[in-house]
């Protein structure tokens, strides 16, 4: 994964994270964020993980994945997918704006860097070989003439 819980919480209050997360209602002091198999601590890594997929998907071609060490621009990607993942948990809530700002520009951003017009430093670039069409037919030549084509 790109981020890590604790990497998300320098961008995500821990409070708000358990608003997001806490389904069960037991409250803030009841979650422990460094135990992986706590309800809550689960869901935030489980938005990570879907965030980390988003990213790999729209790469993938252009870089080999996963990349590893991740570029800081990625983790900041990540990091805006998973709190706007979060955030879409509770659709009633309504989203904040900032959070729609930033996670648009982040999927603006990762569809750059997919298209090949921002770059990311430091990362292996995949190799790729262009698509190539083959056909059988040279360009004069036509399957149906055009008596066959005005039936139709």
């Amino acid at each position: 994964m790109y981020v890590t819980v604790t990497e998300l919480f320098a961008d995500l209050d821990q409070s708000e994270a358990a608003r997001l997360t806490d389904d069960e209602n037991r409250g803030e002091s009841a979650i422990d964020w460094s135990d992986d198999a706590d309800p809550a601590t689960s869901r935030v890594i489980g938005a990570i993980a879907e965030a980390c997929d988003e990213i790999d998907a729209s790469l993938r071609g252009r870089y080999d994945v996963p990349l590893v060490p991740p570029p800081l621009l990625v983790k900041r990607i990540a990091k805006a997918l998973t709190v706007r993942r979060l955030h879409a948990r509770r659709p009633t809530d309504g989203l904040p704006s900032s959070v729609i700002d930033e996670g648009r520009a982040a999927l603006d951003l990762l569809r750059a860097i997919g298209r090949g017009d921002a770059l990311l430093e430091g990362a292996s670039v995949a190799d790729v070989r262009p698509i190539e069409i083959a056909a059988n037919r040279a360009s004069d030549e036509r399957a149906f003439s055009d008596d066959t084509l005005e039936r139709y």
